[in-house]
This record gives structure tokens, C-alpha cells and sequence, in this order.
């Protein structure tokens, strides 16, 4: 999305010399008054705004000073024809602005002072989108970290249950094998007897779902060394922690089976887990009906092979070739470049590499490739 500039000015013809002068190099917008400054405010992302101080409703430093409180990152300077020390200060106390500019400007000076400030503005939002990601990467091995405490704490649990069931299965067997049909009371006993152990078939399936669903936790994130690794059986369990996301998606899911590879299989779900998940943000802003992500595994040469693909919008090609730098400022459609980055480090320390292509279909392909272990 394109930020603009919006100058603030009661008088039109101000607003049309405004235009005319900058347009060619930024995208201008104009209002004659502060509510209308305000309404292209609330529906525009403005990156810098000039406001003439001398306006008939509201002033300028009253509009900066409200601008400040609702639209911060916005880039704020106040322009006037007076020389007005007492509106200056005014206008950095209370509406932190970055620029004093008189009237009349000098263009070449007016259009440099309007870059400063918008590269300005970029440097901010450059600068919290890493950190959204970085709070988002805590957030991710945070949870990495308490699921995999939780899977530690239920594993002894699940099993004991697991063992008394059997337990108490094999005794419920034994007492029917040994009791002989010869009375209606005895018959109608070993009726509950079998009846209960029917009953523990039940809590059997309900036991191994919840052995499944803690190992399912456990296998990607539970730190390890370097050991003989079953791709396909990461990738199945990685995806089985991203299931509710890719719900939202039509997901085309093909795990052939493969060579185990050497690695760590923590290191690995965390690049499976990085990978899925910049595509299922990358196709968020599709209909829901038109997203879809393929996830295939095979070998081939050599090498384990995934594949992760999606129909996110196509990206140019000088981005998909800058997508892997750390903290990259590519496009939006190709996801968060400090994930990308990790992944591709991961990928490298561990034997493999990562690629990305477009395709004539229009999708986005990210390929990453491992060793086959000999």
C-alpha cells in the first residue's frame, strides 16, 4: 500500500498549486479543513501530513496535536506565512512536529523536506514490522517451549493410563474365561463383565488419540542431537499442530515415503512450521474458496524434497530473489522475510537449502531440500 501525503488547507487554490507541484513525485491528497483532514486520516494511510496554521475552525497545532494522539507514525509539519515563534513552539510541544515550513515554499525545498519525511515514515513502519515479527517469533517459541513442558508432564500420565486399561482389560478377560455359564445369576454377570470390557475398547481409542496427540506436540519442538530422522513422519506430525489453520485453506497434502535424513528434528519442524505458515498467511487475503496450498514430500537424486506451494499474488522477480535476507524489505505477498531467513539458515547448518520460485501457473513455490542420509 502507497502512503501519501495530505496537505491540510482552507484555501483551494493553496490546495490546487499544492497538487500540481507535488503530485508528479508523491501521492497527494488535499483537505480544506481539519474534519475533512480527520475523514482522509481515518481512511488513507497518510504518511505525512502538512497543516496550514491559520485556518478559520480548528488551527494547525490543534489538528497536529490530535493527529499525534490518533494517527502517530503519521510524519506531522505545520506550514504558515507568518513568522510565528509562538505557533512553532507551540506546534513541537504539543504536536511534535517535525518540520516548520513558511510560505512561500521553495519547490525543490518543499519536495526534499516531503522525501526526508516519508523515508522517515517508511523507517518506522519498516521498524515495527520486525518488530511484530520478533514479538511473533517469541510468541511461537514461547508456545514451542510450554508445549513441549506440557507434552513432557502428560507423557507419564497418558502412558500409566494406557497400561492400566490394558490391565484392567486382561483382568476382566481372565475373570470371563474362568467363570462357567452355569447359573442365570453367573450368565448375567458375565454379560456385565463383557459389557465392561467393551466399555474399555472406548477409553483404548481415547487413550491412544491422546498418546498420538502428545507426540504430535513433542517431535517438533523438543530440542534433540543430530539423529536418523523420518521426514515424512515430521512433516505429518508438523501438520497435525497447523490442522485449524489449514482449515482455512484448501490444502493438497502428498507425504510419499522417503530415506530417513540426519538432522535435528526440532530444527527441521521449525522450518516445516515456517514454511506452511507463510503460506497460509500469504493466501489469507484471497477468498476463502480460492486459497489453496500444496504440500508434497518425495526424494529424488539424493536429496528428501519438500515442496510448499500457494496462490498467493504472483510476486516480481526481483523480490522472490531478495526473500530469504534477513529482515528483508520485500513484498507483502511474500510473507516475513526474518521467518524465511531462519529457515534457510536452519536449512543450510543441517546439510540442505531452501528455494523459491514462481511459477507459470501463478504459484509460489518454496522447495527445500535435504540429504539423503547414506
Amino acid at each position: 500500500m502507497t502512503a501519501h501525503v495530505l496537505f491540510v488547507d482552507d484555501e483551494p487554490p493553496n490546495l490546487a498549486v499544492f497538487e500540481a507541484l507535488c503530485g508528479a513525485d508523491f501521492s497527494v491528497l488535499t483537505a480544506g479543513s481539519a474534519t475533512d483532514a480527520l475523514s482522509v486520516l481515518a481512511s488513507h494511510e497518510v504518511g505525512v501530513l502538512l497543516s496550514d496554521q491559520r485556518m478559520p475552525e480548528t488551527s494547525g497545532v490543534d489538528l497536529l496535536e490530535r493527529v499525534r494522539s490518533e494517527f502517530p507514525d503519521t510524519v506531522r509539519m505545520l506550514v504558515t506565512a507568518y513568522a510565528d515563534l509562538g505557533a512553532t513552539i507551540e506546534a513541537i510541544n504539543r504536536g511534535h512536529v517535525r518540520r516548520y515550513i513558511r510560505k512561500p515554499w521553495d519547490a525543490e525545498e518543499l519536495k526534499a523536506t516531503l522525501a526526508e519525511a516519508m523515508a522517515l515514515y517508511e523507517t518506522r513502519r519498516g521498524v515495527q514490522a520486525v518488530e511484530r515479527r520478533l514479538i511473533e517469533t517469541e510468541r511461537v517459541y514461547g508456545l514451542g517451549i510450554v508445549a513441549t513442558s506440557l507434552a513432557q508432564e502428560l507423557r507419564d500420565p497418558v502412558a500409566t493410563i494406557s497400561q492400566q486399561i490394558k490391565h484392567a482389560r486382561d483382568t476382566l478377560r481372565s475373570a470371563l474365561d474362568a467363570t462357567p455359564a452355569a447359573t442365570t445369576e453367573v450368565r448375567a454377570m458375565r454379560a456385565r463383565i463383557a459389557q465392561a470390557d467393551e466399555a474399555l475398547v472406548d477409553a483404548v481409542s481415547a487413550a491412544d488419540a491422546l498418546t498420538s496427540l502428545v507426540r504430535g506436540i513433542e517431535i517438533p519442538t523438543m530440542p534433540r542431537d543430530d539423529c536418523a530422522i523420518d521426514m515424512r513422519n515430521l512433516v505429518r506430525l508438523t501438520l497435525r499442530i497447523l490442522r485449524s489453520e489449514l482449515r482455512d485453506a484448501e490444502a493438497r497434502i502428498e507425504l510419499a515415503s522417503v530415506p530417513n535424513v540426519l538432522g535435528s528434528s526440532a530444527k527441521f519442524g521449525q522450518v516445516v512450521i515456517n514454511l506452511v505458515v507463510n503460506a497460509i498467511r500469504a493466501v489469507a487475503d484471497r477468498p476463502r474458496a480460492e486459497r489453496v496450498i500444496a504440500i508434497r514430500l518425495s526424494s529424488a537424486d539424493g536429496w528428501v524434497v519438500l515442496e510448499v506451494e500457494d496462490n498467493r499474488a504472483a510476486p516480481v522477480a526481483k523480490a522472490i530473489s531478495r526473500v530469504f535476507e534477513l529482515l528483508s524489505k520485500s513484498e507483502e505477498s511474500l510473507g516475513t522475510g526474518l521467518g524465511l531467513a531462519i529457515s534457510k539458515r536452519i536449512a543450510e547448518e543441517l546439510g540442505g537449502r531452501i528455494e523459491a520460485e514462481t511459477r507459470d501457473t501463478g504459484f509460489t513455490l518454496f522447495r527445500l531440500l535435504v540429504p539423503v542420509l547414506d
